[in-house]
């Protein structure tokens, strides 16, 4: 309730506010109160003692909206937060949902009981928070905006990585869309005269493969990273790590974009252990032998395996990785990001592996690849 109330405080039209806890409506859209009552309204709130019940949730939001009056179709969102999805939880629910089909509905996953898979019938927005001892849900700054029905930022390339960012012209009128106004800088890199930008930015990138996935998941990862480098325009950047290979492409190498791809779908799997140790262990040694000119440096780590003995001494890497910033990819169901955030704070979910590509990636592979919005340097 805190977070929602301190979001509620950055939002400057309290009229296109909608709060519910599931049996009792906080405040409808249109209620007339102010941003300070409102957040009075969530201070007062009462848990019901009811089990939760998702089809009570859905329809209380479709009553909501077939009396709204949005003559000019602006965009609606809704933020349902759930942490139980178990079959009486979701039951019924998808008679409602059916008819919420313009409503961007973005689910918010509390805690580490609940499966993303089991909603997928009723959206394909998920923003996790695992870890309720913290403020917020994980990534909420940089998935906040798609969320509230504004867009996801900026407008990805075909090859799923958003574009070189310009600075958008902006006016002084108010807007009732809580999108934030904000400016990025263009990433240029110098070849004799001409200019030639850094996609997605100047940073110098590794990407940590899981070699202990099945087979075809394996290769959808594998198909996935494949794409993902064929939109990034500068090889000597990029590193490959998947043991029990180790480090089959170094930064600096001489290989082409297509020959890094190659190389990558032709590894084979020899593993069934995760080794985050491993990993690690190859990262820090890559990065103590690098000179990034001052530059951002990502590691893009995809797991599946955070069990005890999956991350079993990789905390001992950790004194030199601290410039490094590390993005962990969860793969499936079963894995706990809580057990990693010693490591990282920085998550991305990929629970349905029969999709080709994770959850918000759109959104967070800006952040993901090192690319912060600050002025690198151009070389």
């Amino acid at each position: 309730m805190n977070f929602i109330k301190n979001v509620v405080s950055t939002l400057n039209f309290p009229d296109r506010l909608r709060a519910e806890g599931g049996y009792t409506g906080e405040f409808n859209w249109n209620s007339g109160l102010s941003i300070n009552q409102m957040q009075s309204n969530i201070d007062s709130a009462q848990q019901n003692p009811q089990s939760y019940s998702l089809s009570q949730q859905a329809a209380s939001l479709l009553t909501s909206v077939e009396v709204l009056e949005n003559d000019n179709n602006d965009p609606i969102a809704a933020l349902i937060f759930i942490s139980d999805t178990s079959d009486s939880a979701l039951r019924n629910s998808d008679r409602w949902f059916s008819k919420l089909s313009n409503i961007q509905i973005t689910f918010v996953l509390l805690g580490t009981n609940v499966d993303s898979l089991k909603l997928r019938n009723f959206g394909s927005n998920f923003i996790y928070w695992p870890d309720l001892a913290l403020s917020q849900p994980d990534s909420w700054n940089l998935l906040f905006n798609n969320a509230f029905g504004c867009g996801s930022g900026p407008a990805p390339t075909p090859g799923g990585l958003p574009t070189i960012p310009t600075i958008p012209t902006i006016s002084n009128t108010a807007t009732t869309c809580p999108c934030p106004l904000t400016t990025e800088t263009s990433y240029t890199s110098f070849t004799g005269t001409t200019q030639t930008p850094y996609i997605p930015c100047n940073s110098w990138i590794s990407f940590g493969i899981d070699n202990t996935l099945s087979s075809s998941a394996y290769l959808t990862q594998k198909t996935f990273i494949s794409n993902v480098i064929g939109a990034l325009n500068y090889p000597k950047r990029l590193q490959m790590i998947d043991f029990p290979y180790g480090v089959f492409e170094q930064w600096n190498n001489y290989d082409t974009i297509t020959q890094i791809q190659l190389t990558l779908l032709k590894t084979s799997q020899y593993s069934d252990l995760y080794s985050l140790q491993s990993q690690f262990s190859a990262l820090a040694t890559q990065y103590a032998n690098l000179n990034s000119y001052g530059n951002p440096v990502a590691a893009v780590i995809f797991i599946s395996d955070t069990s005890d003995n999956a991350i079993a001494g990789a905390d001992q890497y950790m004194s030199f990785l601290k410039e490094v910033k590390i993005t962990f990819v969860m793969l499936g169901s079963n894995v706990d990001s809580t057990k990693l955030t010693k490591f990282s704070s920085n998550f991305i979910y990929w629970s349905d592996l029969s999709q080709p590509l994770p959850e918000n990636w759109d959104s967070l592979s800006y952040s993901a690849y090192g690319c912060n919005g600050k002025n690198n340097k151009h070389f």
